[in-house]
């Protein structure tokens, strides 16, 4: 919240040094950082300059892939990106289900057991595969997540 206040106040550069040690803090960081980038600062004008002594982090971890899908976190409990799922869809043998992607990339293989992001799993499976969500399935034919919809309009 402070950091949106001082964005929206006056800053135009905002530099963040020794970010590698502020993500050892808290590994959500990153994500935190690109969902404020998503939702407020990618058409403010902002730059943000993120600075460290530990380069072997940056590297690895910010720029080994430049899609910005690797910055958003799906499966908190085992730090599955959205670019990892994505890529696993669209490999030479694809997943097209929630479970074949969670033995692909471990999204939902952590503490919660897949209890937060299983819908946002499916609703990439969906997006990625062109299929109606309600098609998406557990694991083997027949196990759907989705049976019917409950508000809207009826299909």
């Amino acid at each position: 919240v402070l950091l949106r206040q001082i964005i929206s106040f006056c800053a135009k550069l905002l530099i963040i040094d020794e970010f590698p040690y502020m993500c050892k803090g808290n590994k959500s960081v990153p994500s935190v950082l690109q969902n404020l980038w998503d939702a407020e600062l990618k058409d403010g004008n902002v730059m943000i300059v993120l600075c460290g002594s530990a380069m072997s982090f940056i590297e690895k971890e910010l720029l080994a892939e430049k899609n910005p899908l690797y910055g958003r976190v799906i499966c908190r409990c085992e730090t599955v990106t959205e670019g990892e799922i994505v890529d696993c869809i669209h490999a030479p043998i694809p997943p097209c289900s929630i479970d074949g992607v969670k033995r692909r990339v471990g999204a939902g293989m952590g503490r919660c057991q897949g209890g937060f992001c299983s819908p946002r799993v499916l609703e990439i499976l969906a997006r990625e595969l062109g299929r109606d969500p309600m098609e998406i399935e557990k694991d083997k034919k027949g196990t759907y997540i989705l049976t019917g919809r409950t508000k809207g309009e009826q299909a």
